[in-house]
């Protein structure tokens, strides 16, 4: 990954590549995919566990995506108190 971007900081160094801004959002955009494999590197070298990080995060999507369109579900069966101002 790092020659990756070495790669593209040669290249593109007159196109803005190296900025600030542009740095950021790079480590923004890979924070949550780079915490993960740190973590299974770390579980795949101790417990000797064959887990992929795809099919981990979709299974956190779905369940998060579940709980999300329950507690809608429940919100629905509510009554609702409908207020009119008509005279």
């Amino acid at each position: 990954m790092i020659g990756i971007f070495i790669f593209f900081a040669i290249f593109l160094r007159d196109k803005g590549f190296l900025s600030g801004v542009n740095v950021m959002n790079i480590f923004r955009q890979t924070a949550v995919i780079s915490i993960l494999a740190i973590g299974f590197t770390f579980l795949l070298t101790s417990a000797e566990f064959d887990l992929s990080i795809g099919s981990t995060t979709a299974l956190a999507a779905l369940g998060e995506g579940r709980s999300c369109s329950e507690d809608q579900e429940e919100e629905d069966h509510e009554p609702r108190t409908q207020t009119s101002n008509r005279y």
